[in-house]
């Protein structure tokens, strides 16, 4: 265990990914769990109320005060089981690493959701409770509006694709192999979900039909 991290590591895992993770595990992997938990169980809390269109239901204070509330323990428990499936997919591929060094390379793999994050706050300013009316990403947009959405969809889009790349390299490196048997980890885990899922829709079809 080192005694302090020698670099900043929200701005060094965007250009440093493996020696920044490999840094911080040393340092103590569950460094900032909470902080991470949060920051990307916002934005998921937030886009679950917006497909559940609970605004025909809640109040926008409400919607925003069960999001923060919520925040960390959803994004907790959904970066724990992440790592979790990775962690039993890994061992398929001889990977050497711990729960909790996965964890943490997961973690911090999530950094770019502070973009996320801050475009929820943009549009919550911009279009407050019409965010979760029913049939919003319908509604007509125009001006600064239409300029403002497209443009934060952009970035996180981006952000989205550099977070991913950053997880491909932070979870090589706390596994010990390259990226490319990094993605085969992440891959395994999207065929074992969707084998999981044919085999419950198997399951339900059949006892629907008996």
């Amino acid at each position: 265990m080192e005694n302090k991290l020698n670099t900043n590591p929200w701005l060094s895992i965007w250009t440093k990914p493996r020696q920044t993770i490999q840094e911080i595990v040393n340092f103590n992997p569950r460094f900032r769990f909470v902080t991470l938990s949060f920051v990307y169980g916002f934005p998921l809390v937030l886009s679950g109320a917006q497909r559940m269109s609970v605004g025909e239901s809640w109040s926008l204070s409400f919607v925003i005060i069960m999001s923060l509330v919520l925040a960390i323990p959803i994004g907790a428990i959904a970066l724990s089981f992440y790592s979790l499936l990775l962690l039993w997919t890994g061992k398929l591929l001889k990977g050497g690493a711990t729960y909790y060094q996965i964890r943490s390379a997961v973690s911090w793999s999530n950094v770019p959701t502070l973009f996320n994050c801050a475009m929820w706050v943009i549009f919550l300013a911009m279009f407050g409770g019409r965010l979760f009316q029913a049939g919003f990403p319908e509604f007509p947009l125009a001006g600064a509006e239409a300029f403002v959405f497209m443009g934060l969809m952009l970035i996180t889009l981006v952000t989205s694709v550099w977070g991913f790349i950053i997880l491909l390299l932070t979870l090589g490196q706390v596994q010990g192999y390259s990226a490319w048997m990094a993605l085969l980890n992440v891959v395994f885990i999207f065929l074992i979900l969707i084998g999981v899922s044919y085999i419950i829709n198997l399951l339900t079809t059949f006892f629907y039909v008996s």
